[in-house]
Parts: structure tokens; sequence; C-alpha cells
């Protein structure tokens, strides 16, 4: 949420939560330490439990691991977690931030296919299962489901669909959209999704951590 004015008279006119009213710097004074079972139990797992119930998880098929750090942060955590150098991502770019991905891939040295789009213009489902059928090295598919900078928001459902048909792993980066488009990340049959400030994992993958 934006500070009002009394709080803050300096807003930040960009997309995010990124002023901070006094009472949520209040609550920041206070110190915590990582191993006190208050901290733990009373707020991280709360954290944890509120995502997955955000995401409509309601079993024990997904966990939630939270990260520190920005959103780029996060999707190269998830990245380096999700791929080695034996894989091969099918990264959708329509927008600054599916460029992002391929920046992150690049410097990361993992193999990636690029389907390069206008930033005005959505995904062709039939476009990505030609990829996915004729490129047999992809073995992961990552995309942004509202790229911030223009607001696009991309068919994922569809997307995930053919993903999942094809056998491959996928990789949604839903930072400007968890929490204010209803997302089902069962019914998406999502492998890894990325939201602020944390990222949800299928329960068997997060052992690669």
């Amino acid at each position: 949420m934006y500070s009002s004015k009394l709080d803050n008279p300096y807003l930040l006119m960009t997309p995010g939560p990124l002023s901070t009213s006094k009472g949520v710097r209040k609550a920041m004074l206070q110190d915590w330490c990582t191993w006190d079972k208050d901290y733990n139990e009373g707020i991280v797992q709360t954290i944890r439990k509120e995502i997955l119930r955000l995401a409509c998880c309601e079993d024990d098929s997904y966990t939630t691991v939270l990260l520190q750090g920005s959103g780029t942060f996060a999707v190269e955590a998830t990245f380096t977690t999700a791929m080695t150098k034996k894989d091969k991502v099918l990264i959708i770019n329509n927008g600054a931030y599916g460029q992002r991905m391929v920046k992150i891939a690049e410097a990361l040295r993992i193999n990636y296919h690029e389907y390069s789009l206008n930033e005005t213009m959505v995904p062709d489902i039939e476009t990505i299962r030609t990829i996915l059928n004729c490129d047999k090295e992809i073995t992961h598919v990552a995309v942004v489901h509202c790229e911030t900078t223009t607001g696009i928001l991309n068919p994922i459902l569809k997307i995930a669909n053919a993903v999942k048909q094809a056998g491959k792993t996928i990789i949604v980066d839903a930072m400007s959209s968890f929490g204010g488009i209803p997302l089902d990340i069962t019914e998406l049959d999502l492998d890894f999704l990325i939201v602020r400030p944390i990222s949800v994992f299928r329960v068997f993958q997060v052992l690669l951590l």
C-alpha cells in the first residue's frame, strides 16, 4: 500500500508496493532472531501457509521458500534451483521482465530458446506447441504472468496446459499478479511459482535447494 502524504510526502509512482506507511515502518523496528521460536512459528510459518492459501493449495504437494531480495533475485534463485547445465529453457518474452529472464539465463550460462514477441502481443499457444515439439532439448518453460511494463496478461492456463501436455517443467513469474488476480496453482499444475517476496515450489523439487 502507498503511504499517505502525512506519513511520507515523497511517493514512488512506480508499480509495486514500494512506499510504506509509518505503521509498517514501526513494525519493522522490532528485532527478531531467526532462531527464535515465536519468529519461526508465529511469523514465518503463518506467512508460508497464507501464501499457499492464496495460491489455492490445500494439500501438502507444494511448499513455500521465503527469499530476501527483489523479484529479479527470486527469478534468478528459481532458475539456479530448477535447472542445471544439461537443461534448456524456453523463455516466452513479450516484455521487460521476459527479457530479464533471457539475461539471467545468459548470465548463468543456461541453455535457452527465446520466443520473442512485441510487448503488445499475447503469446500464441500453437507456436509454443510447435517450439516444444521441434526442439526436443527443451526441458523447462519460463513465462511472466503479468508484464508490469505494459500490464499485458498472458494466458497462463493455456500456456500451462500446453507445457504440461509436452511433459515439461513450468516456471511462472507472478510478481505483478499474485494476490490481485485469482490463481490456482494446482489447477494450473505449476512446478515453480515466483511471487513477492517468495517462491512456491513443488515439495519434491524444493529438495534441490
